[in-house]
């Protein structure tokens, strides 16, 4: 019946007064039945439709950003007419008729490719920046409304716009003609159409410059007056019914929060923090960074106090902001069954005269590393203010998970955190040892030397795994099974959903999901089958040996979670409760959101689109580094996206990929020529890259402009931590469901990161390579 060409001749025309007539005229001929059916198809095209179209889900290329009355869209040029054309037939209105016409063009498409045999086209893959560490600026909802302004600068320049949102606190216009606006001087905007209850128009209000993009221009409200923030606030409570309240700022920052919580609980980096004299305090420790723990500490020790003393940290505080970092060498000398171990950085190499002669000893040494030490300062807030979001309206939003203790007195006099990691890189040290040895007399490396020392406590980082139920001491066998093999362990307490054991055998690395076998308790039991209950891993010590599961969400109640609540009931006072570290948790809860807020890695978030893995989002920190400058720089051009092509090829992607599934690898090195704007121009992958072709790529980039060196890092994301954004997930959704599911999807769809580090000055310094001709 959609098919019949009355439906195409008369759906545009449902609603309207000759609707009826040419309808009659038209099926004269028809039967009652058919005429029934051809007025319900007709209603059904013609009714107002929700849907979002998103045609990169359907394989189609080249789509671009399409918005229409808070509704976003990813349409091809094709479906963006079509879309077009089907607005002005129904004179405004996006229906299921426009819809469907978008759905079949995006099934013809595909059709006219499969036989054709035409093999998809390589489109250039364009990555969405998303900010780390950045709350936008306006704190207010805010409404989708357009009214006609008049914006004045300097009491002169006028000019002529509409309003696309507004809140209490700023608005974005939409000039009629391109113009440039003086980010320095304040605006004054007149609103001709406005007025007050008395019908009084609205005095002219000021404003300043947010940023302009093209014609369309965000503004920051300076007004203070209480009259005007009261007009402002009345006219969006009196159109917010009638009016979509604009909240693409609070999903833009929640999507950020989500990605910073996923690269935080899967980064390699060790954050350690300092106290306001330099002395480090505290370090926070996840089961991704395992392998620097395993190197810097001993039991209860750490070479960290001596790698990063007071002197090295004030010294690098003292710093201009965006030049905080420096890279530690380290090596160990082995002497009559002890070890001793040898650190010490760049610049002091570089002063003393030793940089060459150091590292072409240092490298042929065992135990050779080289760390990257970012240093930010620390902007610790009262815990109750780390956990409310200021985008939200009054109380509404708020990312407490429970009654919080307040913030420990010692953190108060915390300074500055810095992320440490290893970026010894393989093909460095090859190269660094083919350079001939210039002499480095041992005995002059004695001032290097350093030991392990108490003082730095390690914090466990606190995700939505952590069980926040009552848990209870117990012990008793169990049984790990997994792709074929038993691996005994002991309970060591228990909750509801999770369970804590200790392995009697160390076991390198644990699957994702097992099953446990409870032998012992089964015997108290014949209601559960206890034999083989579904955990998955959430975190593993690999020097303790301790192991923390939780039980695997499934379509029935879980035996386990069921057993072993009745199991707590049926001994109440008997069993002994685990008491929680409240203030370590505490600690845990500051020092990670001080990481969101101070610092955090670039990072690539991987995506997997109609069977095919792609890089999607790029996050981004505010910094003035160089990496995230460039970055940010890049974006600016583009509106907001970066293309993957700018940074490395499709193919090199791929590669990227193709390696880590076939031998785990999990860093490579990306060589990229810049030229003499500091633009990257082309890039490879280091493993491509045979001999000599590295340094004579790098050489090649020199003479043209320079080079530089990115540390890849690639970690799969099981999934996302949700608990930290999941009241303002539900606000979005309060407000544009569709939204709310798509943020979502884009977190939930996220299979991999892959963290991106410069280490430009580490590789110039190895392969004694200047990066200026």
């Amino acid at each position: 019946m959609s098919k019949h060409p009355i439906i195409s001749q008369l759906r545009a025309l449902v609603g309207e007064p000759e609707f009826q007539s040419l309808f009659d005229q038209l099926t004269q001929g028809e039967d009652n039945n058919t005429r029934f059916l051809l007025r319900m198809e007709l209603r059904r095209v013609a009714a107002p439709c929700q849907r979002v179209i998103d045609l990169r889900l359907k394989g189609i290329k080249r789509c671009q950003l399409v918005e229409y009355k808070g509704q976003t869209h990813y349409l091809d040029e094709g479906a963006r007419r079509i879309f077009e054309a089907g607005l002005k037939e129904f004179s405004g209105r996006y229906t299921m008729g426009i819809y469907e016409d978008i759905e079949a063009y995006a099934q013809s498409v595909r059709q006219e490719r499969q036989l054709s045999g035409e093999e998809e086209e390589e489109e250039n893959n364009w990555l969405e920046l998303v900010r780390f560490g950045s709350l936008l600026t306006r704190d207010s909802e805010r409404m989708h409304f357009a009214t006609p302004v008049i914006i004045r600068q300097g009491g002169s320049v006028e000019l002529t716009g509409s309003t696309t949102d507004i809140s209490a606190s700023g608005t974005q216009v939409q000039l009629s003609d391109q113009a440039y606006i003086n980010p320095e001087a304040d605006l004054e905007l007149i609103f001709p159409k406005l007025t007050d209850a008395n019908r009084r128009p609205w005095p002219p209000l000021q404003y300043a410059l947010i940023s302009q993009q093209e014609n369309r221009v965000r503004l920051r409200l300076k007004e203070t007056d209480p009259h005007i923030k009261g007009l402002l606030q009345a006219l969006i409570e009196h159109h917010q019914r009638r009016y979509k309240l604009d909240i693409r700022h609070i999903q833009e920052t929640t999507r950020s929060r989500g990605f910073e919580q996923m690269l935080l609980s899967h980064s390699p980096t060790l954050p350690v923090f300092f106290d306001q004299d330099g002395e480090a305090r505290y370090c926070l420790t996840t089961q991704h960074n395992q392998q620097l723990q395993h190197q810097l500490f001993q039991q209860e020790q750490s070479l960290l106090p001596a790698l990063l003393p007071p002197q090295r940290i004030l010294a690098l505080m003292a710093r201009e902001e965006g030049k905080r970092e420096t890279y530690l060498l380290c090596f160990e000398h082995h002497q009559q069954g002890k070890v001793f171990h040898f650190a010490t950085d760049l610049e002091e190499l570089a002063t003393k005269g030793m940089l060459l002669s150091f590292l072409r000893f240092a490298v042929r040494k065992p135990g050779w590393r080289a760390y990257k030490v970012n240093l930010y300062p620390t902007h610790l807030r009262d815990l109750s203010a780390l956990d409310q979001d200021p985008n939200a309206a009054g109380n509404e939003l708020q990312l407490a998970d429970a009654t919080l203790a307040p913030l420990p007195p010692e953190l108060q006099q915390l300074g500055s955190v810095a992320l440490l990691r290893d970026v010894t890189q393989a093909w460095l040290t090859e190269a660094c040892r083919a350079l001939p040895d210039v002499g480095q007399d041992p005995n002059a490396l004695t001032a290097f030397r350093i030991n392990f020392s108490p003082g730095v406590q390690r914090i466990a980082m606190r995700f939505n795994d952590m069980r926040i139920e009552p848990r209870y001491r117990y012990k008793t066998q169990v049984q790990l099974l997994f792709e074929g093999k038993e691996l005994e362990a002991e309970l060591s307490d228990f909750s509801t959903q999770g369970l804590c054991l200790t392995l009697a055998n160390p076991q390198e690395q644990l699957p994702a999901e097992l099953d446990v076998a409870l032998p012992k308790l089964q015997k108290l039991s014949s209601r559960f089958d206890l034999m083989q209950l579904p955990y998955r891993l959430v975190h593993q010590e690999q020097m303790t040996g301790r192991v923390h599961l939780m039980i695997q969400n499934t379509s029935q109640a879980h035996p386990a979670k069921r057993f072993f609540s009745q199991l707590i009931n049926a001994n109440e006072g008997r069993l002994q409760p685990l008491d929680e570290d409240e203030n370590s948790f505490a600690i845990a809860r500051a020092l990670r959101q001080n990481i969101v807020a101070s610092a955090l890695p670039s990072c690539l978030f991987v995506q997997k689109h109609n069977g095919k893995i792609k890089p999607n989002w790029l996050g981004v920190p505010v910094s003035s580094l160089p990496l995230p400058r460039l970055l940010s720089r890049m974006s600016q051009m583009s509106d907001g996206h970066i293309a993957l092509e700018s940074l490395m090829s499709q193919l090199q992607f791929r590669q990227l990929i193709q390696d880590w599934k076939n031998s785990n690898r999990r860093d490579q090195s990306l060589l990229v020529a810049l030229d003499a704007r500091g633009l990257p121009v082309v890039s490879r992958l280091q493993d491509q890259l045979p001999g000599n072709e590295t340094l004579r790529f790098l050489e090649q980039a020199r003479d043209k402009g320079h080079w530089a060196v990115w540390l890849l890092e690639f970690a799969r994301t099981p999934k996302p931590d949700l608990h930290f954004i999941q009241e303002d997930l539900n606000y979005i959704g309060r407000q544009a469901l569709h939204r709310a599911k798509r943020l979502e999807q884009d977190l939930w769809g996220t299979l991999a990161m892959v963290e991106v580090t410069d280490i430009t000055a580490l590789a110039s310094a190895m392969l004694d390579l200047p990066n200026s001709p």
